[in-house]
């Protein structure tokens, strides 16, 4: 027999604050305005970065799980191995998938929720329907969501991002947030001759790129996005001519 939405999560002990807060609320302009991040690891998440995100939140900010979901009703562990721990002549522990609802305080005091974890397989509309339960219950008012999506873009150059709400004012510019995070990157490439010389090359290759659509939108599909073996190849040339350098 399927399971009903709400089987599908459990809510913890240390939920109770936020459910209690909730309960005596009678409309919507009184809700305590909760906002859920969610950084669900899936297809749109390249090299990680939502998850690593997430992850970052969860090391730095004071944390507590308040609800876990049966990620073994809900992920394919055939697409999703377990990370096993092989010592001596034994594994000796395993990681397996978890789907959990974090609440976390921010630098200024204030409580967030973070939902961490998998991307489910199965079950995606009861899913939908047990997160929307906690959105009622919890009090949350706006949802972010933490995905990436790869393109071979040196970080001296502009990174499309495509931010999107459903009320406008919710889009801000983070412009000083980026000029620090470059200034940060710079100093770090900078320690390295070899870092180095990989920006110039993915500069050199961006602008080409950049020049071939005479001002497009990136993302159009008039010019083609150097592939995987094309990289690698322009890499691994890389790579000889700093071996060919060191022998000289």
């Amino acid at each position: 027999m399927a399971q009903r939405p709400e089987q599908l999560v459990e809510l913890l002990a240390e939920a109770e604050p936020f459910l209690a807060r909730e309960a005596g609320v009678s409309g919507a302009t009184r809700r305590r305005g909760l906002v859920l991040v969610h950084d669900l690891a899936g297809e749109f998440d390249a090299a990680s970065a939502g998850a690593l995100a997430g992850a970052h939140l969860l090391a730095a900010l004071p944390q507590q799980v308040i609800a876990r979901f049966d990620a073994d009703s809900l992920v394919d562990y055939r697409g999703h191995r377990p990370r096993m721990t092989f010592h001596g002549d034994r594994y000796e522990s395993f990681s397996a998938p978890e789907i959990q609802l974090y609440a976390l305080e921010d630098d200024a005091g204030e409580p967030f929720l973070l939902l961490h974890g998998v991307e489910p397989d199965f079950a995606w509309e009861r899913f939908v329907a047990a997160v929307g339960g906690l959105v009622e219950r919890l009090g949350v008012t706006s949802v972010v969501a933490l995905q990436a999506i790869p393109m071979p873009v040196p970080h001296t150059r502009p990174v499309t991002v495509t931010a999107h709400a459903t009320r406008r004012a919710l889009i801000e510019e983070l412009r000083e947030a980026a000029e620090a995070h470059r200034t940060e990157v710079d100093e770090q490439i900078a320690r390295s001759p070899e870092n180095t010389a990989v920006v110039a090359s993915l500069e050199q290759q961006y602008d080409q790129f950049t020049a071939g659509r005479e001002g497009r939108d990136l993302l159009g599909d008039v010019a083609e996005v150097p592939s995987g073996e094309e990289i690698g190849a322009e890499f691994e040339r890389f790579l000889a001519e700093q071996e060919r350098h060191r022998g000289e």
